[in-house]
């Protein structure tokens, strides 16, 4: 579920990369910020990618935040401090796609032996 959005904020920021700014050789880092009240997810992006433009980090973090938005599981996004640009994810929304999907568990094998212990 997770690694399926952040598969689609690097897509999307890799698009806004390549048609908004002509960068194409970039790789997009998705972190976890430090303190959960500033978002779910971080992208540092927008500071390499200004200095190496000499732009304002907080104006390409604002033309990124523009290529994120109508992600399905993007509640909001952020900009903050010098140009960090803050997730925050519908929690809602991605605890009803984990509900919809059907809980399975791997097929047991013949080939594989398994130790079961029991203790008290």
């Amino acid at each position: 579920m997770l690694g399926e959005f952040v598969t689609e904020v690097q897509k999307r920021v890799q698009a806004c990369l390549r048609d908004v700014l002509q960068v194409t050789d970039m790789e997009v880092t998705v972190e976890f910020p430090p303190s959960p009240d500033l978002g779910d997810l971080a992208l540092p992006t927008a500071l390499p990618l200004a200095r190496r433009l000499g732009r304002n980090p907080r104006e390409i973090a604002a033309q990124i935040a523009a290529a994120l938005e109508g992600i399905p599981g993007l509640a909001r996004t952020e900009i903050a401090g010098p140009g960090y640009l803050n997730l925050f994810l519908d929690r809602a929304a991605f605890l009803r796609r984990m509900l919809a999907q059907p809980v399975t568990a791997p097929s047991p094998s013949s080939d594989h032996r398994v130790i079961l212990e029991h203790t008290n």
